[in-house]
């Protein structure tokens, strides 16, 4: 039985060897990306969309948040929602279910490469801003 387990770990890391070598030639070949250089499939994916398709000098193009103190202001708005019902019944209520709000918001405007930190002790009007704030 020890033969048999240690002939089907060799074949099964050898198959394993085959088809990641495989990836890594075909990810360079269409992307010119080394997937050697990412530690994650996220990573892999981010590095073949900055090296193919971003291009900075596009007005349309998602602005790069490249200085660390804009990105943990950023980072700052961003926490998790609170689905909680607090008044589970009522009348002339107004029901909104927001599944999948992220995609839908993806498609619209981002904001774009110019970062600025503003700290103002008199109030900003928002109105026709866009952006974080």
């Amino acid at each position: 039985m020890k033969d048999e387990c240690i002939k089907y770990l060799e074949s099964d890391v050898l198959s394993l060897l085959q088809v990641m070598s495989v990836f890594i030639d075909e990810t360079f070949n269409q992307f010119l990306v080394d997937v050697t250089k990412c530690l994650t499939i996220s990573r892999l994916g981010l590095n073949i969309f900055l090296k193919n398709d971003y291009n900075p000098t596009d007005k349309k193009c998602i602005g790069v948040v490249n200085k660390r103190k804009m990105f943990e202001h950023i980072k700052e708005g961003y926490i998790g929602g609170i689905t909680e019902v607090y008044k589970p019944k009522g009348e002339n209520l107004y029901l909104s279910d927001c599944n999948s709000l992220y995609p839908f918001a993806s498609l619209g405007d981002m904001p774009g490469n110019h970062c600025v930190y503003v700290e103002d002790s008199k109030p900003i009007d928002l109105t026709n801003k866009f952006g974080f704030y």
